[in-house]
């Protein structure tokens, strides 16, 4: 018997649609904020409803808390339905619509539940039969104990010693680098970009579907010093753009990823004296995505 994977996400609209009811205090379409989570009555009808919908959603939530966590566990981190809590939950296009907007926490774990974090993740779902998980947001780490370091991975320490912007582009990494000089009253920028060759490939790749991989490292420069000033690794793997952001400024000394993006396309838009690369999602137009670089043909230099 064919299973009908495209029933989730209509049944867990149809269980989200049940619950919104007994919202109906707070907001028609929207409850709560970003920062307060929500706990329905325990054995309530509400907390079984909750209940099914996160047993539905765990393959969704459980992959993006991996896509994160492989970077530096080798034990990939489990999340229990039943330890996931709602920040928010809208419905965008109004009353009684079937698009849902999810914003949950989850506290992953080991072993014998052994907390390795908190995250923030939000998750769209349609009545159509999809469901996006959009954004993956570390919030906290928890140190594990003696016996279980073991399972974390020895990387590469990511800083702007080891990603100096000449090793950046010696190892094939997409580089732009802006300057600014302070000249009388007026600040002048000049910029320059590397290895725009391993970009369009990465774009080629997109487009034939195969899984391919990119650094992008924005440096920003003024006279004697100059520094990481965003850093993104990019991963397709066949379905999906992975966009993993890191941290450049919490902790110099090591460069940690903070957020993870999920996107299906990157647009490319070559006008005569520029260049401009928008990543998005299929259902984004044009105008809706987001910057991910913009030069003028001028700069590159290789």
């Amino acid at each position: 018997m064919k299973k009908n994977y495209k029933s989730i996400p209509i049944l867990i609209a149809l269980i989200l649609c049940l619950q919104f009811p007994c919202f109906t205090f707070v907001s028609a379409n929207k409850i709560y904020g970003d920062n307060i989570l929500y706990k329905p009555p325990e054995q309530s009808r509400e907390e079984l409803y909750q209940d099914i919908s996160f047993s539905l959603l765990s393959p969704y939530i459980q992959k993006s808390v991996a896509d994160y966590y492989t970077n530096f566990l080798t034990d990939i981190p489990t999340v229990d339905p039943w330890a996931t809590d709602i920040l928010s939950a809208e419905r965008p296009n109004g009353y009684r619509t079937f698009l849902f907007v999810l914003k949950i926490q989850v506290k992953p774990y080991v072993g014998p539940h052994l907390g390795v974090g908190v995250d923030r993740i939000t998750i769209t779902v349609n009545g159509a039969g999809g469901v996006e998980v959009n954004s993956f947001e570390h919030i906290k780490n928890y140190d594990l104990p003696s016996h279980y370091q073991n399972i974390i991975k020895k990387n590469d320490i990511l800083n702007n010693k080891s990603l100096y912007f000449k090793k950046a582009i010696k190892q094939g990494n997409f580089v732009e680098i802006t300057s600014s000089n302070l000249s009388s009253d007026t600040t002048q920028y000049h910029t320059e970009i590397y290895n725009i060759d391993k970009l369009e490939d990465f774009v080629k790749n997109i487009k034939d579907r195969k899984p391919a991989k990119i650094r992008i490292v924005k440096y920003a420069s003024e006279p004697g010093v100059i520094w990481a000033n965003k850093l993104y690794d990019l991963e397709y793997n066949g379905e999906k753009i992975i966009d993993t952001v890191y941290d450049v400024y919490s902790n110099p000394n090591v460069f940690l990823p903070s957020t993870i993006y999920y996107f299906d396309q990157i647009i490319k838009k070559d006008y005569p004296n520029d260049m401009w690369y928008g990543i998005c999602a299929k259902t984004d137009k044009e105008d809706n995505c987001t910057t991910l670089t913009s030069f003028k043909k001028s700069s590159i230099i290789n």
